[in-house]
């Protein structure tokens, strides 16, 4: 079987825990796998989670390719609502996309579309000091911080609390 690697957008979305993992990848073994894993560019583009499941349990993957609309509204819609994720995590997926702050759209990245604080907010559902705090952390936290927010083990705002940032110093050069 052709092995597939996951697109950039599908990672947007947090992974499961092993637990979680197995009893999908069981549920497949006994029932059968009820979406097809959705390819885009040759890539999963949905799905990563459906695939490693049927993967654990030697399952053939079914799979359908994305054809219409803009792939990131696609992974969005798909995931951003329909998961049992918390505002945190919805945060987290989203915020990866912010460039700029509350002000002005910038220019779209060859591969991503990016947003504005305000313009992430209301995609993921929530309010704009949490995407703040999601994106704060994925620029600066540790990757302890950035699997806890992605897991939703801790919120955006417990982490920021916890965070040692270094101040940074305007110096005037004499020039």
């Amino acid at each position: 079987m052709k092995k597939y690697e996951f697109h950039t957008l599908s990672e947007m979305m947090p992974a499961m825990d092993d637990g979680p993992l197995d009893e999908l990848a069981n549920d497949i073994k006994e029932h059968g796998q009820k979406y097809a894993i959705t390819l885009y560019q040759g890539k999963i583009l949905d799905g990563r989670q459906r695939y490693l499941a049927c993967l654990k349990v030697k399952a053939t993957p079914i799979f359908r390719q994305h054809h219409q609309g803009d792939p990131l509204q696609f992974v969005i819609a798909s995931n951003i609502h329909r998961r049992h994720l918390s505002p945190s995590q919805r945060a987290a997926a989203i915020a990866s996309l912010v460039t700029t702050g509350t002000k002005g759209r910038p220019e779209l990245n060859a591969s991503r579309e990016a947003f504005n604080q305000e313009d992430a907010a209301k995609l993921a559902g929530v309010g704009r000091s949490t995407i703040q705090r999601a994106k704060t952390i994925l620029d600066h936290g540790s990757k302890t911080d950035i699997k806890a927010l992605h897991s939703g083990e801790k919120t955006a705002h417990e982490i920021v609390k916890g965070l040692k940032m270094t101040p940074v110093f305007a110096v005037a050069i004499p020039g």
